[in-house]
């Protein structure tokens, strides 16, 4: 199977691979003309934009996607875990935390590309029993469970929207003179993507 450049398809191998839209399907990512689609093998979310929209869960052994559109709006306890896009805007966002009135999200785009830790919602598609450790990319989310930063734990920076912090990254810091601002650094233990706070 081959397609257009940059583009995903809904395929149904039990009918020869007929291209579809139907739900829990296997989805292709297809690079070049020249060249073989590639199966996705990863549960997430795969972005066309927000009316076109791929989510890909386990299913057992297999990797189920269907065909949606974002229709959340903004980051509520309802939405962690999930895409939302505000209604007049084309920004998509991932909604990863809520805590009262502190939401936490991550715009997609390439700038903001990086781990993130998500908190588990209702009805995520990662599998989540706690946290989950994402690798977010401008048109892509997935569990990233090959992580590994060599050290025991994966630390975050709350005020950096639950941005993991990497080797020679400044800590948040409060007060005068500079103290450790421990209250906004989370510890977390992380195994295949999966994560328990510590």
């Amino acid at each position: 199977m081959s397609g257009n450049n940059n583009s995903y398809y809904l395929v149904n191998k039990a009918n020869m691979y007929a291209i579809t839209n139907s739900d829990n399907m296997t989805l292709y990512y297809c690079n070049n003309e020249k060249v073989a689609c590639e199966e996705v093998i990863e549960p997430g979310y795969y972005i066309v934009n927000k009316e076109i929209v791929f989510k890909c869960r386990m299913n057992g052994l297999v990797n189920q996607c269907s065909k949606f559109k974002i229709e959340e709006n903004e980051c509520t306890e309802d939405t962690i875990g999930k895409l939302y896009s505000a209604t007049q805007s084309s920004i998509i966002s991932l909604c990863l935390n809520v805590e009262g009135t502190i939401k936490s999200f991550v715009d997609l785009n390439k700038a903001n590309s990086g781990d993130y830790i998500v908190s588990r919602g209702e009805d995520n598609i990662f599998g989540l029993v706690n946290y989950g450790l994402l690798r977010v990319e401008d048109k892509k989310i997935t569990l990233d469970a090959e992580y590994n930063n060599g050290l025991k734990y994966v630390f975050v920076n709350k005020l950096k929207n639950y941005r993991v912090m990497v080797k020679g990254e400044t800590c948040p810091m409060t007060g005068s003179p500079n103290i450790l601002d421990r209250m906004n650094i989370l510890e977390f233990m992380c195994s295949k993507g999966l994560c328990t706070m510590q």
